[in-house]
């Protein structure tokens, strides 16, 4: 799938991100909004797995739908 997102973004995602000013997440390309809205898109061909960190395969969309795990 395709995932967009419109609006706040999160500096969490940033190493160390505790260490920086608001500015300084600015900065670093970190939008600043009161308003956050994602958009998930793809299709009924869709079929996702995830990896862990062991290298086991987990099913995660298939045919455009969450497999049962993650319902």
């Amino acid at each position: 799938s395709c995932h967009i997102a419109l609006g706040l973004g999160f500096p969490n995602v940033i190493k160390d991100y505790d260490k920086y000013t608001l500015d300084e997440i600015h900065d670093k390309g970190v939008n600043d909004s009161v308003i956050h809205v994602d958009f998930m898109v793809g299709d009924a061909t869709m079929n996702i797995d995830g990896i862990t960190p062991d290298g086991e395969v987990i099913p995660v969309f298939r045919n455009g739908n969450w497999t049962e795990k993650f319902m």
